[in-house]
């Protein structure tokens, strides 16, 4: 595994901890975040704030990576996506394929694009409330 390899397993291990402070270290400030929606996020402070909110709306979202590989200045990821979503129409848990390409200069990570298709009615499973227990349904 390279530094580059790394620095964005660290990217990710912060983000499935939801902490921002990791993201801080490891994003460029100039950092352009592409999601699987198509939508750009620039700039490291815009992306910690759009995290954010993602982690109140997905309290328990994670990424569980099954291969990463790199070549110079850039890593490909792939794996499955998880998470709960706790908005107004919810819960719904989710899970999907992803797959997630990093460009790192400088010791930073400076672009990050997620592929993933996080809006089709077969990835999304209601929750069943239960006492102290989640389960689906």
């Amino acid at each position: 595994m390279n530094c580059e390899e790394k620095l964005f397993l660290d990217l990710v291990a912060g983000i499935n901890s939801h902490d921002c402070r990791t993201m801080d270290r490891l994003l460029a400030d100039d950092v352009l975040w592409i999601d699987d929606h198509g939508k750009t996020v620039s700039g490291k402070e815009n992306c910690k704030f759009r995290w954010t909110e993602h982690f109140v709306k997905f309290p328990d979202f994670g990424i569980d990576l099954t291969a990463a590989f790199s070549n110079q200045d850039r890593v490909a990821a792939f794996g499955i996506v998880h998470a709960t979503y706790s908005g107004f129409s919810g819960p719904y848990a989710y899970c999907w394929d992803v797959a997630i390409s990093a460009i790192i200069a400088g010791g930073k990570v400076k672009e990050l694009h997620v592929y993933g298709d996080s809006r089709g009615p077969e990835r999304v499973e209601r929750i069943k409330q239960l006492p102290g227990i989640r389960g689906l349904a």
